[in-house]
């Protein structure tokens, strides 16, 4: 987590606590844990009646339909 924000921060001697990365890894974790669920239930309701019982590959556009609704929750 450190190196994504290292990554964006412009001035080198931007610092964050320990409980800041902690918190800051918590959140990235519940928003991908909602995004896979979310996602997979709309899949579920997107698809035939015959394959809502098989598992299936949570696909990209399903990702990209829930994302908006998905940021505006967060």
């Amino acid at each position: 987590m450190h190196a994504i924000f290292k990554g964006v921060w412009t001035d080198p001697g931007t610092k964050a606590q320990k409980d800041a990365l902690q918190l800051s890894a918590e959140y990235l974790r519940l928003f991908t844990i909602e995004a896979l669920h979310r996602t997979a239930a709309y899949q579920r309701e997107q698809e035939d009646e015959e394959l809502k019982n098989e598992e299936t590959l949570i696909e990209l556009d399903s990702l990209e339909a829930i994302t908006p609704q998905l940021i505006m929750d967060f």
